[in-house]
């Protein structure tokens, strides 16, 4: 996963799903609960072509409803990512969120549909804020962001009654106080927003993953995602992405969080088995992270010239895709790093780590890179 920027605390994924023509609240339609928690439930775990007829036998009921172009468009995200700026894959994913906004933009006026359809244009605004900072487009991040961010008030006065608003109200929480302090060219402008609380933020995902309707994954995701690599606490992190892989086996993208956090508590053995699952993909990514993890096995283990040898095709497969993972490309310089200092090679490890830092790393590689230079 690319380095989340601040905005993807506004993602908050099809909350509420609503009967238009009969304008009926989600919590009053149990056949559509079920229906869109199923077809969630098998774009999690990658069974995008079940996924893709079920979503069109919902559109034939709900016509041209903005959760049907919300749902289309986190089938793209989980069945094509990474997704590459002006590719076509790309493009249709952003025309899918403008068109969930444009329709919603009329919904938002019906007294019955105004909170459903707030939902919908939070998450579009959201997801396409999400969509810009993986680019590194930080205006126009900003830009969307503000729009979400309208959407986004409005539920945080209403968790008791709609419990997905913890999800979004959560990560807003945490996020808007830890971004800032990594970031600081959106310092500037956080005075747009209100303030928030990290505390109080990880316990109102906790919420969302015990009582969210459509966001108890997503809480979890973010769950894991904060305590390892912003908390730099793979002990807390490790059961959130355990639950993943077993309610979703069929998900390598889980399976790779899993690797990761398997690495970083030194269960290699463990960590092993899932490399091999991970190297066995056709996409690059994965291959990327299959090969990086036993790279840093074999550091980890003092088996430098097979680390060396690992890195070396870590590096050759993230320079032949058509994107920069800044997080892998931080561990790699890091791994590279441990390496030299272990072969007694201070001054090389140090221009390793500082290569680390440049890449913008979570901070457990942060943490790591400034206590060695700072020696």
């Amino acid at each position: 996963m690319a380095v989340k920027q601040i905005i993807v605390i506004f993602i908050c994924i099809l909350l509420f799903f609503s009967n238009v023509s009969a304008q009926l609240p989600l919590l009053e339609n149990r056949e559509a609960v079920t229906a869109i928690d199923s077809t969630l439930d098998l774009i999690y775990n990658f069974e995008f072509d079940k996924a893709q007829k079920r979503i069109d036998i919902i559109q034939q009921r709900l016509k041209n409803h903005p959760a049907i172009y919300l749902l289309r468009s986190m089938l793209i995200y989980w069945k094509k990512r990474p997704l590459v700026p002006e590719t076509e894959t790309y493009l249709l994913y952003e025309n899918y969120l403008y068109q969930a906004i444009e329709i919603s933009k009329s919904l938002i006026k019906i007294d019955d549909l105004h909170e459903e359809a707030t939902f919908y244009m939070m998450a579009g605004y959201a997801l396409l804020a999400e969509l810009y900072s993986e680019e590194g487009a930080g205006l126009k991040v900003l830009s969307v962001a503000k729009k979400a961010y309208r959407y986004l008030k409005d539920g945080k006065d209403a968790v008791e009654d709609f419990p997905d608003f913890y999800f979004s109200t959560g990560l807003y929480n945490y996020y808007r106080v830890k971004y800032p302090e990594l970031y600081p060219f959106y310092k500037s402008f956080m005075w747009l927003f209100a303030g928030g609380n990290k505390n109080l933020g990880i316990e109102q995902l906790k919420l969302g993953r015990l009582h969210g309707v459509f966001t108890r994954n997503e809480s979890t995701i973010y769950l894991y995602h904060i305590f390892l690599r912003y908390e730099n606490r793979p002990d807390q992190a490790f059961p959130f992405i355990e639950m993943l892989v077993e309610k979703y086996p069929g998900n390598i993208r889980f399976i790779s969080l899993l690797t990761e956090v398997l690495v970083a508590l030194g269960d290699y053995s463990q960590a092993k088995k899932y490399t091999k699952v991970l190297l066995q993909q056709e996409t690059s990514m994965y291959r990327l992270s299959g090969t990086l993890f036993n790279a840093i096995i074999a550091e980890k283990t003092f088996n430098l010239e097979e680390a060396d040898k690992l890195l070396a095709q870590a590096q050759t497969i993230h320079d032949g895709m058509n994107k920069q993972y800044f997080h892998y490309l931080s561990m790699i310089y890091a791994t590279c790093a441990r390496v030299a200092d272990k072969q007694n090679n201070s001054d090389d490890a140090k221009d390793w780590y500082k290569k680390a830092l440049k890449a913008e790393p979570y901070i457990p590689v942060k943490e790591e890179a400034l206590e060695f230079l700072n020696k």
